[in-house]
């Protein structure tokens, strides 16, 4: 947590961690192994946003332990993806975007599109889907509300796509 929030050499290979800070409370360790004895974290990732996404501040308040498969389905990957959106590919054979989601241990396609916008609507619709299971799972009612705020972004993404598609077509 220290290392990610204050390491240059680490902001170099993972930029998304600059400017991400730990409360004043968490930078002593015994408040924060204190905080961690009354949490469910064997076997799980310390998350700092899924409570509040985009949360840049590691805190009581704002993170929660998460298993690795929730955790690594909310990652952004923004400075390796390229130029398209997440889970939207160019397929240079079909000369088609794709769409593609990576779920359960396997890279899941969603089929090939005429537009980016196309493609992106059906990666969020099955990101949705599948977020809707780990909500489900979850005991942590803070985690279930992000889980929630980001089902609720999604789904306000299809919705502007699709009026700019609908716009497109008249």
């Amino acid at each position: 947590m220290l290392e990610r929030c204050y390491s240059k050499k680490l902001h170099l290979r993972c930029p998304t961690y600059t400017n991400c800070s730990v409360c004043a409370v968490w930078v002593i360790f015994s408040n924060f192994k204190w905080w961690m004895g009354g949490q469910d974290w064997e076997g799980k990732d310390l998350d700092k946003d899924i409570i509040v996404p985009n949360n840049k501040e590691y805190s009581p308040d704002n993170c929660a332990f998460v298993d690795k498969a929730l955790n690594r389905f909310f990652l952004d990957s923004a400075s390796t993806r390229g130029a398209y959106p997440k889970g939207v590919h160019w397929s240079k054979i079909n000369k088609k975007f794709n769409a593609k989601i990576s779920a359960y241990g396997k890279i899941m396609c969603m089929g090939y599109y005429d537009s980016v916008g196309e493609a992106e609507i059906a990666y969020l619709g099955e990101k949705c889907a599948i977020a809707l299971v780990h909500k489900d799972n979850q005991t942590d009612t803070r985690v279930k509300n992000g889980i929630q705020t980001r089902i609720q972004q999604m789904s306000d993404r299809i919705l502007e796509l699709e009026l700019v598609i609908l716009q497109e077509h008249i």
